[in-house]
């Protein structure tokens, strides 16, 4: 049966909220907010940070799967971003770890995950614009962790390639399907048909589809079709 530990109010809506999965990481939660400003019109919102512990009997040790069901899950904030309202993020599985958000200023904003004793936070390195004028609603990230795909609310399905393993890559014969995307209308489509380009430094968008005319709600990668670089 399901229980509840700790109930938080926060400021503003949460729309996202992921753990990260990296050995000995496991007990940090991102939790990404947005809210809109009637006024202004102004799209915001915070990037929380939390770490989970366990507690029993005066003891307090980092979150485990394995540890004894009488133990109270705590969550502690660490930190708190200023940023563009988050729709969706996840983590890269990389060292060190970081973040990726799609975010209401139309780009996918890339976040270091710092760590110094017992207090984490994120810095932004880098924001890509997928999409002047537009929301990036959702993203998501290759198996590789090199390459990332997201969609935007003006209908548009964007590649991006991350750096360190910047090489152009091909799909395997017979196999068509990179990612697939839902529409706001309820349909859903594969993309298919083109070759990320080679990045040498940053992340970039290599490649960009003007998929529906409506919102691109939801864009993923296809965890059973495999494919390569070379």
């Amino acid at each position: 049966m399901a229980r509840l530990y700790q109930e938080s109010l926060l400021t503003v809506n949460a729309d996202s909220t992921e753990f990260c999965p990296l050995q000995d990481l496991h007990n940090l939660l991102a939790v990404g907010t947005y809210q809109l400003d009637e006024k202004t019109q102004i799209r915001h919102g915070l990037l929380h940070l939390y770490a989970m512990s366990s507690k029993r009997l005066g003891e307090v040790h980092l979150a485990d799967e394995t540890s004894d069901r009488t133990h109270h899950w705590q969550l502690q904030q660490t930190s708190a971003l200023p940023i563009s309202g988050i729709f969706d993020m996840t983590w890269q599985v990389a060292q060190p770890a970081r973040l990726l958000a799609a975010c209401a200023d139309g780009s996918v904003h890339l976040l270091a995950l710092q760590l110094s004793g017992d207090t984490s936070w994120l810095v932004e390195q880098q924001k890509v614009v997928v999409s002047e004028g537009a929301m990036a609603l959702s993203l998501d990230i290759a198996a590789c962790g090199q390459r990332i795909v997201a969609s935007s609310s003006a209908g548009t399905v964007s590649a991006l390639q991350v750096p360190c393993l910047c090489l152009p890559f091909k799909l395997l014969p017979g196999i068509h399907c990179i990612a697939d995307a839902g529409w706001s209308d309820g349909s859903s489509q594969h993309i298919t048909g083109y070759t990320l380009q080679a990045s040498e430094s940053e992340t970039c968008v290599t490649a960009q589809w003007q998929a529906h005319d409506l919102e691109a709600w939801s864009a993923a990668f296809d965890r059973w079709q495999v494919y390569h670089q070379q």
